[in-house]
C-alpha cells in the first residue's frame, strides 16, 4: 500500500465534504434581472426627477445601478435551518 496522499485506492469512503452528508437539498433561485436598460440623463434636475419617479431618492450622480422595485437585500437574512430533532 502506498503512503502517498494523491495515489487514491477506489476503496475511500463516498462521503461530501463537511459532513453534509444528510442535510436536505437546497436550490438557489435564480435572482437574474429580467431586463438590463440604460438610462442616460442630462443634468440634475432630470436625475432628481427621475429618482422622485421611481420612488428611489438614493439614486445620485455615482450610482451605478438600481433594482426597481427597490431590492431587500437582507429580506432572507433570518432565514434559519433548525434541525427540531435536537432542540
Amino acid at each position: 500500500m502506498s503512503n502517498d496522499l494523491f495515489v487514491l485506492t477506489g476503496q475511500e469512503e463516498q462521503q461530501t465534504p463537511y459532513e453534509w452528508d444528510g442535510m436536505p437539498e437546497f436550490v438557489q433561485e435564480d435572482n437574474e434581472a429580467y431586463a438590463v436598460i440604460n438610462v442616460r440623463i442630462r443634468n440634475e434636475e432630470d436625475l432628481r426627477e427621475f429618482a422622485t419617479l421611481l420612488n428611489q431618492p438614493s439614486i445620485n450622480k455615482k450610482t451605478k445601478s438600481i433594482w426597481h422595485p427597490i431590492l431587500e437585500r437582507n429580506a432572507a437574512s433570518l432565514n434559519r435551518w433548525i434541525d427540531e430533532s435536537e432542540a
